[in-house]
């Protein structure tokens, strides 16, 4: 770590949190506060939130959009009969799109080079809902891993989990807790006036000592329970499987894999998120600026990263059954002979998705079928 001066040093009030203090690198000429000031430049964030967020949320956007479009419209027109699996898949492609229609008033944000004057309900509206897909994603696959455990580990007593009417019922119950989780943002998110702008502060760069029991309580259960829950569950289906009479039926390795991925997005999607969170928030008023500075930067380079389950969920509908293989492939014609269709590459492309290996589609001869 670099040691600077006493004299290159100033103290630096948060302009959004007057009672924040942080010692800043002076602008002067000197080595030391130079190379502090290459490192943690006042800009630093400014650039990744003009930048950086509205290229990923518009990416987000747009594979989300048109992914989770295909996907709603694939589990109300071409399944049936429902099961609960199928309800709850269908309840995470809402969650997925209600979300994404939030992310242009975001990119929209951004975009402007100085904060648009903001009143609390267009403040709710850009950082709520955020929230809410991500709870309700972290609750909807902890029901799916719920189902598969059953499913591969107990099958006897999958058979009545599989009824329509017991997924609506986990559906219902999974918003309501959604909407319970997040309603104490409605009293933390704020619209802050500072050198005569308006900012709409994110949850946790909003005034310390007002969230951090609720930050605490928020990422324990609604992210770290979850996280246990779905831990156990891999752990007993990976052992049923090693152990159990049938260990490599088609339907018991598409619930292994489909564990398997859900671990996955919880760790690399939700955890980084969760403990920069935590870490913002005991170092919005750090008197360390460099400290500060670097927490929010990586704070908000993971941001997206949080909900880019948006668009990895796809892959994930597809592991959910073979009906579902056959469902995606069925939206394209099938225009080459039967060796080489679309619709036939398309099933392999998501057989690779599963865990196989993905091959490319091929390209139509006059030798191979019809023209």
């Amino acid at each position: 770590m670099d040691y600077l001066p006493a004299d290159s040093l100033r103290l630096v009030q948060d302009p959004l949190l007057p009672h924040c203090w942080s010692w800043c690198a002076a602008e002067m000429p000197s080595a030391a506060a130079s190379h502090m000031a290459f490192r943690w430049r006042p800009y630093l964030v400014e650039s990744l939130q003009r930048y950086y967020l509205p290229a990923a949320y518009g990416t987000i956007f747009i594979i989300g959009l048109v992914g989770n479009l295909a996907s709603i419209f694939i589990y109300v027109a071409k399944m049936r009969p429902w099961t609960s699996n199928i309800v709850i898949m269908l309840n995470l492609a809402l969650s997925d799109l209600l979300y994404t229609l939030s992310l242009p008033v975001l990119v929209w944000y951004y975009t402007q080079p100085e904060p648009p004057p903001l009143q609390a309900p267009l403040c709710y509206l850009m950082r709520v809902p955020f929230h809410l897909h991500l709870y309700a994603s972290i609750l909807f696959l902890t029901c799916v891993s719920v189902l598969r455990y059953v499913a591969v580990v107990h099958p006897l007593r999958a058979g009545w989990l599989q009824e329509t009417g017991w997924g609506v019922g986990v559906c219902v119950v999974v918003w309501g807790l959604s909407a319970l989780e997040v309603y104490p943002m409605f009293l933390t998110i704020t619209v802050v006036s500072a050198d005569r702008k308006r900012w709409c502060l994110d949850f946790a760069s909003s005034e310390s000592d007002k969230i951090h029991l609720y930050n605490w309580l928020l990422t324990l259960l609604g992210y770290g329970l979850p996280l246990v829950v779905v831990g156990v569950c891999y752990m007993q289906v990976a052992w049923a499987l090693i152990t159990g009479p049938y260990p490599r039926t088609p339907s018991r390795t598409r619930a292994y894999r489909l564990t398997v991925a859900i671990a996955a997005v919880f760790v690399a999607s939700f955890a980084p998120y969760h403990a920069l969170r935590i870490i913002r928030v005991y170092t919005r008023c750090s008197v360390d600026c460099a400290l500060r500075r670097g927490v929010h930067a990586a704070y908000i380079l993971f941001r997206p990263v949080a909900v880019l389950n948006t668009c990895l969920n796809l892959p994930l509908y597809t592991l959910a059954g073979g009906r579902v293989h056959r469902a995606f492939a069925g939206l394209l014609p099938s225009r080459c002979g039967p060796r080489h269709s679309p619709r036939k590459n398309l099933s392999i492309i998501i057989m690779g998705w599963e865990g196989l290996l993905l091959k490319g589609i091929s390209v139509c001869s006059p030798a191979d079928g019809q023209p």
